[in-house]
């Protein structure tokens, strides 16, 4: 695998070095100024130019972005204009864990439910277990991921009483506590992709069933288990790979809704807060280390197709 993986890297350092200019434009073209946000609405002119010499905002947008993006490569994102303040560094450490948990539980949930799910609904076609599988499904795609979260909230919590209404603890700490904690946030997440992750690999394992090695396997008189699970689910799961590392790219910065409704302090809720309050070098530093994660991540999917299927290989 090392040399798909060197194949590739020049690719992905020119994507991060074009994704970083990017995220460091669009906070620069955007409206106010870290000085202003810094010294609030009462903020003289002469004292904006005074911040602006000292945070080098006075220079050159090329020497600007050169002189962040070399800090930013040390792991330096500079601090936080807003209150609890601190380094960006040290923020993002405290919310990326709580963000990284709820994906890696919502993707365990989903493929808990999705990959026996559409094994068997794929193995046959129009059942009883597929038609329900197509209805749940759509319904599921089609209530929004904030409707979602409050029925579950209604239901689970102020009815059932069976998860807790809010408040987080962290993994280091309790273990069992933070999985309960954060159980009804993941399968809020884990819903819409159990509906769309169970339609996709149902539709692939139909497709290889009809493969030729797939009639042979049958003929030999295996048990249909060993066909399904040995023979027909690793062939079928490239498009499941796929579309799961694209979600959970998402899933890095795309939680806001479900963190601020659940009031836990991940990586949506913290760049929220830091957008609102025009925390522009918190935006920076957090924008750019999920897209840097993003591009990371498919580039693993990329290579993961040649361990999955033999076949692609020599592709």
């Amino acid at each position: 695998m090392a040399g798909p993986v060197l194949a590739q890297l020049p690719h992905l350092i020119v994507v991060v070095l074009l994704v970083s200019f990017g995220t460091f434009m669009l906070v620069q073209l955007s409206s106010g100024s870290p000085a202003a946000a810094i010294l609030g609405a009462s903020a003289t002119p002469e004292a904006v130019a005074q911040i602006n010499r000292e945070l080098g905002l006075d220079k050159p947008l090329l020497t600007q972005y050169l002189h962040w993006m070399g800090n930013a490569s040390q792991g330096d994102f500079g601090n936080s204009l807003v209150a609890p303040y601190g380094t960006v560094t040290s923020r993002i450490e405290t919310a990326l864990p709580v963000t990284l948990q709820l994906a890696a539980m919502a993707l365990l949930i989903a493929f808990l439910v999705a990959v026996p799910t559409a094994v068997y609904a794929g193995y046959r076609p129009g059942g009883k277990v597929d038609r329900t599988l197509n209805a749940t499904s759509i319904g599921s795609l089609a209530v929004p991921s904030f409707v979602l979260a409050l029925l579950l909230a209604l239901l689970l919590t102020l009815q059932v009483h069976l998860f807790p209404r809010t408040g987080w603890v962290a993994f280091s700490t309790d273990p069992a506590r933070s999985i309960w904690h954060a159980a009804l946030p993941a399968i809020t997440l884990a819903l819409p992709m159990i509906a769309y992750f169970t339609r996709v690999l149902r539709a692939e394992i139909v497709q290889t069933l009809q493969e030729d090695f797939v009639m042979f396997a049958r003929l030999r008189g295996l048990p249909i288990r060993t066909v399904l699970f040995r023979y027909v689910l690793r062939p079928s799961c490239v498009s499941l790979v796929t579309i799961s590392g694209v979600t959970l790219g998402s899933l890095l910065g795309g939680t806001v809704i479900v963190e601020s409704i659940f009031a836990l302090p991940g990586m949506g809720n913290l760049l929220l807060n830091a957008v609102v309050n025009s925390d522009y070098p918190l935006v920076q530093g957090g924008v750019l280390l999920i897209s840097i994660a993003y591009v990371v991540i498919n580039a693993f999917v990329d290579l993961s197709y040649r361990l999955i299927d033999p076949r692609m290989r020599h592709a």
